[in-house]
């Protein structure tokens, strides 16, 4: 990760306020108010609806279409064998994937079962409950982080996993699904639905966000352009600052525009760019907290 360009950022956001507020000075108030309530109507609509866009376009566009690409994988795929592999490398132990798949398929609790049965291999403890539950969490995490990662993004693969590891209990519905060898469909609609949904609804959301800011920042333009055409010499020393305080105002939005395409670029990417990675932003002394609230919002 290369976090040498973190003054970059900063950099951006002092040029956007510094020439929005030149050119809002040289406008005068009444064009540079018209525009700044534009712009300001426009994140405010922006912010409101992008989320709740998003979330409907990853259940209505993406969900299903995540599902079948994550299933077609998995025809295979031998859930216990990836289990006995992870567990046996951790503990340094011969965990069996048949006494797994015994453990899977039965009607007890899956998690204690596997903690008496590596416990009682070669008779010595590996580990006590809370830190065995915590490694045996970790495998499933991973497992499915592996599993999302064949066919989608790494940030959907990442996401998934943390959702594993924040509601642990929920893989013990997954368990069973990945046991059928008859047919995986619905372990990539559980998938879909329970562990990379929010990656893509972020995903989106913030696309519409641009769309939105960018659409409406736009018409803000073209009718504030038509307000008049009054000379600089003709406005007073007053409209004169006016001007340059809303555009500070402006500009804030504008960099709040460009921290959404930053989180996207991040999203997309990976975390090893250049430019685009989380060490890199947060040394940043303004720019990160714009950066933050988009993280936090969305």
């Amino acid at each position: 990760m290369d976090a040498q360009f973190w003054w970059f950022y900063d950099a951006v956001a002092a040029v956007v306020v510094l020439l929005l507020m030149i050119f809002a000075a040289k406008k005068g108030a009444v064009k540079s108010l018209m525009s700044l309530a534009g712009f300001l109507i426009a994140a405010v609509i922006a912010v409101s609806i992008s989320g709740g866009l998003g979330t409907s376009m990853q259940q209505s566009m993406i969900q299903n279409e995540n599902a079948k690409k994550i299933s077609k994988n998995l025809d295979n795929y031998k859930f216990e064998n990836e289990v006995s592999l992870y567990l046996s490398t951790e503990f340094n132990r011969n965990v069996r994937a048949d006494n797994l798949k015994k453990i899977y398929e039965s009607d007890k609790p899956y998690n204690e079962q596997i903690y008496k049965y590596i416990n009682n291999i070669n008779g010595k403890k590996v580990a006590g409950e809370e830190a065995f539950y915590a490694i045996l969490n970790r495998c499933y995490a991973d497992l499915t982080r592996d599993i999302v990662s064949e066919e989608l993004n790494e940030y959907a693969a990442e996401t998934a996993a943390r959702e594993v590891l924040e509601n642990p209990e929920s893989f013990n519905e997954l368990i069973p699904l990945l046991m059928d060898r008859e047919t995986k469909t619905p372990v990539g609609n559980f998938i879909a639905e329970n562990y990379t949904a929010d990656a893509y609804a972020e995903i989106l959301s913030l696309v519409c966000l641009i769309a939105i800011l960018i659409g409406i920042a736009a018409l803000s333009f073209l009718l504030t352009k038509g307000l008049g055409n009054d000379s600089y010499e003709r406005q007073s020393l007053v409209s004169h600052a006016v001007g340059a305080i809303a555009g500070i105002f402006k500009s804030a939005i504008v960099v709040f525009a460009i921290a959404v395409c930053v989180r996207l670029n991040v999203i997309l990417g990976n975390d090893s760019m250049m430019f685009f990675n989380h060490e890199a932003i947060d040394k940043t002394y303004v720019f990160k907290y714009f950066y933050d609230f988009v993280v936090d919002k969305f």
